[in-house]
């Protein structure tokens, strides 16, 4: 078995029919098996997983929860069960636009002497479907991470369903992580750079469902805060972790770097603001004469 994909799912029963028949529209000249793993969800979502797993018994191994692990508990679980030389990762919100993503994937690290890990560029789309950007990390939307320091400074994104990792690596990396993890895919990142080279496809294989109001994206200023604040003690504590395997002079011109970002972007909000200010007292002016104007044109009547 060349390929194990896993994707785990939690009460989506709206997207997961559509990542599960991209995975099987994989085409490629190995073997590879699907093991969808739901993780005690409450909508209809663990029939049409169950409806698949009928359907293709050959290829498709389903689990079912009986009670609700977490996505970090429950990737870890899943990946004792891969069979494969590699894992592959795809959330039950996200799905593969690219029909040959494992067969360029596995070709590119078996022809790698340094590399066990894989990822692609990938489209955004709402979480209806409709397509926010193309090739996110080519266009800029997304900060493409090519070593640890940067992937610490930034708090980067390499999207997890556009993975293919070594399954010795990654089940090795998924002992170092706590269960509990604020974000799973922040720390295997920083493990898997640890370990190994990632070797990028730049090619949109995936796309990645934007959920406003979800874990990663709170609605509130409260949880976004709060996260933000769980996030920083993840970087304290793998600064930390790897201080002497760290190279202090490439995290600190990335620090450098975020800072002036984040400065520009203050910047640039910041006249936005002033130019609406502006707009606004020009338009308030304006319906401020045409009313003094009408007051006048009664009072000649």
């Amino acid at each position: 078995m060349k390929v194990s994909i896993i994707c785990t799912n939690y009460n989506k029963e709206a997207w997961i029919e559509e990542a599960i028949q991209s995975f099987l529209n994989q085409k490629c000249n190995f073997d590879y098996e699907i093991i969808l793993v739901d993780d005690a969800s409450s909508d209809h979502s663990p029939q049409i997983i169950e409806h698949y797993a009928k359907q293709f018994p050959e290829k498709i191994k389903a689990v079912f929860h009986q009670e609700n692990l977490g996505i970090t508990k429950t990737w870890i679980e899943a990946c004792k069960l891969a069979q494969g030389d590699y894992i592959a990762r795809c959330d039950g919100d996200d799905y593969w636009i690219d029909e040959y993503k494992l067969q360029k994937q596995v070709d590119i690290l078996e022809k790698s002497e340094t590399s066990s890990w894989s990822c692609s560029d990938f489209d955004i789309i709402s979480e209806s479907g409709e397509l926010r950007h193309k090739e996110a990390i080519k266009n800029g939307i997304i900060r493409k991470m090519s070593s640890f320091e940067e992937m610490l400074a930034f708090r980067g994104m390499t999207m997890s369903s556009t993975w293919l990792v070594d399954r010795k690596l990654m089940l090795k990396v998924n002992e170092a992580i706590t269960p509990d993890a604020v974000d799973d895919t922040f720390c295997l990142q920083l493990e898997l750079f640890m370990k190994t080279e990632l070797t990028f496809l730049p090619e949109a294989t995936t796309v990645y469902r934007l959920h406003e109001g979800s874990d990663s994206h709170p609605a509130s200023v409260e949880k976004m805060s709060k996260r933000f604040e769980k996030l920083q003690e993840t970087q304290e504590e793998y600064l930390d972790k790897y201080y002497s395997r760290i190279d202090f002079n490439a995290l600190t011109r990335y620090l450098f770097l975020e800072n002036t970002e984040h400065e520009k972007i203050l910047a640039l909000r910041q006249r936005e603001l002033t130019t609406q200010l502006t707009n606004a007292k020009s338009i308030l002016e304006e319906l401020l004469e045409e009313r003094a104007n009408l007051k006048i044109t009664e009072e000649n009547l």
